[in-house]
């Protein structure tokens, strides 16, 4: 897979147009306290989103494994959901407007806070 990656001040200028777009088109649904669009936009960033292609771009730079937060748009398991040494095991193939597709790991812990259960309790389930 090639990536089509564009460079990071546009995806922070699409990422702020479409805050901008959707605060538009909500603004009078949200109650009174929540007037100020400015505050939702620091809480946005706050989260410390960031797009595939900038993950990817970032990833270019490194040498050891690095952790990054980003908020796909579809996201397709690649395998069936397993588990070995206590971890569980996926991989997932995420996009979004920035990038046409990148498989990545899908993290054990987060495995285990949406499942309920981890790989061990379900061992025993099994066995």
């Amino acid at each position: 897979l090639t990536p089509n990656l564009r460079s990071v001040s546009q995806d922070h200028a699409n990422n702020e147009r479409i805050c901008t777009l959707i605060w538009n088109r909500l603004e009078h649904l949200l109650p009174p306290s929540v007037s100020n669009r400015d505050a939702i936009l620091v809480r946005y960033r706050a989260l410390n989103i960031v797009s595939l292609s900038e993950a990817i771009q970032l990833q270019k730079y490194c040498f050891i494994t690095h952790r990054k937060r980003v908020q796909p748009v579809s996201c397709t398991l690649l395998n069936s959901l397993n588990f070995a040494a206590s971890e569980w095991m996926a991989t997932a193939r995420i996009s979004d407007n920035t990038c046409d597709a990148l498989d990545c790991v899908v993290d054990s812990a987060l495995l285990t806070r949406l499942l309920g259960f981890t790989p061990d309790e379900a061992r025993v389930c099994f066995s």
